[in-house]
């Protein structure tokens, strides 16, 4: 694999990722390797810890990557299991958008461990 084999793919509401990540689950090709989930995707849509938890449950068994601009204490409050999918994997990373920089570290990794794999 080389760099330029890399796709990216762009969803603009959790409903929309999902039903991409579908048809990935249900063959079986693993060609997905992360997906980056935003955790404000817009009013009356599935915020990102909700569809980081539906992702899950529908069996994407990648790496997770959710960005946002909350603190971790805010998340905390909004979403009582918030620690326990963090420490389940159910979310590997979690990215503030002041302080991209560890997401940026751990996305360079996992494509440059995946390149040097083949």
């Amino acid at each position: 694999m080389k760099t330029e084999d890399l796709s990216l793919r762009t969803c603009f509401s959790g409903e929309e990722l999902l039903d991409k990540l579908s048809g990935v689950v249900e063959c079986g090709c693993k060609t997905t390797k992360l997906v980056i989930i935003d955790y404000q995707m817009g009013d009356k849509k599935l915020n990102g810890v909700e569809t980081c938890i539906k992702v899950r449950k529908d069996g994407y068994k990648g790496h997770v990557l959710l960005r946002t601009s909350e603190t971790k204490d805010s998340l905390k409050k909004n979403h009582k299991d918030f620690e326990q999918l963090l420490q389940e994997n159910i979310i590997n990373v979690l990215v503030s958008k002041s302080d991209a920089s560890f997401g940026n570290k751990f996305i360079h990794k996992l494509v440059t461990d995946e390149i040097r794999a083949l």
